[in-house]
């Protein structure tokens, strides 16, 4: 099922708030009356019942006490939705009731609750199919109760004409807000819109020209829209360095093609040797190696790219790691009249041992690259502040303070000692770079004349890492 539309969900909340608020109101404006009406009539009850009460105060004899009550109390006939009834507590006698046939007294008092004396009560009674509201006074010192009831029939006519009346208010003023609120929430969303029209003509062309910046954007939807153009400007830069990398790709890759090419037609020109036929093949295969492990390193790289995290098969051993690849690098390493001296204190972290093992190789092959001819190489591990920290050292420390942040960046490649004459094509720390950053690490370069070259990587422990 299709999720409703923003502006419909917007609307929809919004009727419903408007519809409890109004409900509410009208609940409480109908309650308020209906106190009002109750109030009105108590207050009546109890000002005919006081009235008896003064009455009854006069005199002491019963025959005239019932004239008074009958010129003071609502007399049959004329008050039909009022009745009365005022009688001595201690014989029962009956002094007074109007209308004769109206509540069945004696019917009803056992059921009502008698107030203190000196005190009234109110309660609302049914009896014969008609509602009333009665108060019944016990003035003090005396033996005389006053009951007084009058029929609520015209008042609740009144509340169910009222009732009504608010319901249509209601449902009229709920109809005309929700129309409002969904006009309104249209003209709130119309920068979503504009947003949208702009996304829906994106493409490689105009993604440098995109400007997603819409006037009127409401509060709540400018981190959405800030987000988007963030996002956008993200993805620019990405295919900006896609097509960096493809042209630096292409370039490198047609330099020892070309360069393996024009051997074989220079070969091929004229008639030659052995010795000259073999050694145009070398110079070939020392091109078609150049070509092969530039390709393997644009694989390198982009297998990393494929994964946001590196991936971890569980704790390394890592100074067993880098004494594999420091053996490895030792013959070779000899054989330019250098030295490499290792200095490996037991660590491990969480991650993958061929991706540790391409991150140092390509570190002390670089240290090998750049490095002073029959210099010494140094690699250390050990553990500092509860990470694990490894240096590669070597003793060139010709890189310019200027070219340190860019080291990184891939194809990069620094002028002088450094230069791409001393062969690769510049990934090495980029892809030692993207090991360590997947590593949840970190890895920076120093360089001084003084102190040599070094490149220092910083790892977490396996056991703060480990994944559950």
């Amino acid at each position: 099922m299709r999720p409703l539309a923003l502006k419909w969900r917007l609307s929809l909340l919004v009727a419903a708030a408007l519809a409890v608020s109004i409900g509410l109101i009208c609940v409480a404006a109908y309650v308020e009356t209906r106190e009002v009406f109750y109030r009105q009539t108590d207050q009546s009850l109890l000002t005919l019942a006081r009235a008896a009460d003064d009455v009854s105060n006069d005199t002491d004899d019963l025959a005239a006490m019932s004239a008074k009550l009958a010129a003071v109390l609502p007399a049959p006939g004329k008050h039909a939705d009022v009745v009365a009834r005022v009688w001595r507590e201690d014989t029962g006698q009956v002094i007074h009731v109007a209308p004769a046939a109206g509540i069945q007294w004696d019917a009803v008092l056992p059921s009502l609750s008698q107030p203190a004396a000196g005190h009234s009560r109110f309660t609302s009674l049914f009896f014969g199919k008609h509602d009333y509201r009665v108060v019944w006074l016990r003035p003090a010192n005396e033996h005389i109760s006053i009951t007084i009831a009058q029929a609520t029939g015209a008042i609740q006519t009144e509340l169910r004409e009222l009732y009504g009346e608010f319901v249509s208010i209601g449902v009229a003023a709920i109809v005309t807000m929700a129309a409002l609120s969904i006009l309104l929430v249209r003209v709130g969303l119309s920068p979503v819109r504009q947003a949208a029209r702009h996304l829906r003509k994106v493409d490689a062309r105009s993604l440098p020209l995109m400007d997603l910046q819409p006037s009127g954007v409401p509060g709540e939807l400018s981190p959405f829209v800030d987000a988007l153009a963030q996002m956008l400007h993200r993805l620019q830069d990405a295919m900006q360095r896609q097509k960096a990398f493809i042209a630096d790709a292409s370039h490198e890759l047609r330099t020892p093609l070309t360069a393996a090419k024009s051997t074989v037609q220079t070969t091929l020109a004229a008639p030659r040797s052995a010795d000259e036929y073999r050694q145009s093949l070398e110079e070939t295969l020392e091109d078609l190696r150049r070509m092969e492990h530039l390709v393997d390193e644009l694989l390198v790289l982009a297998r990393l790219d494929e994964s946001a995290d590196s991936e971890r098969e569980g704790p390394i051993q890592v100074d067993q790691v880098l004494t594999e690849v420091a053996d490895s690098f030792s013959a070779t390493v000899a054989q330019s009249g250098g030295k490499l001296v290792s200095s490996l204190s037991p660590a491990r972290v969480d991650g993958d041992d061929r991706q540790l093992a391409r991150l140092f190789s390509n570190l002390l092959d670089n240290a090998l690259r750049h490095g002073p001819r029959g210099g010494t190489i140094r690699l250390t591990l050990g553990i500092q502040g509860g990470r694990v920290v490894a240096v590669v050292q070597d003793e060139g420390g010709n890189i310019p303070a200027a070219s340190i942040p860019r080291l990184f960046e891939r194809f990069f490649r620094v002028d002088g000692s450094r230069a791409s004459s001393a062969g690769g094509a510049g990934l090495g720390l980029a892809i030692a770079h993207d090991i360590v950053v997947r590593l949840g690490g970190t890895i920076e370069v120093t360089s001084h004349p003084a102190s040599g070259t070094r490149v220092i990587v910083t790892l977490p422990p396996a056991q703060a890492t480990k994944k559950t």
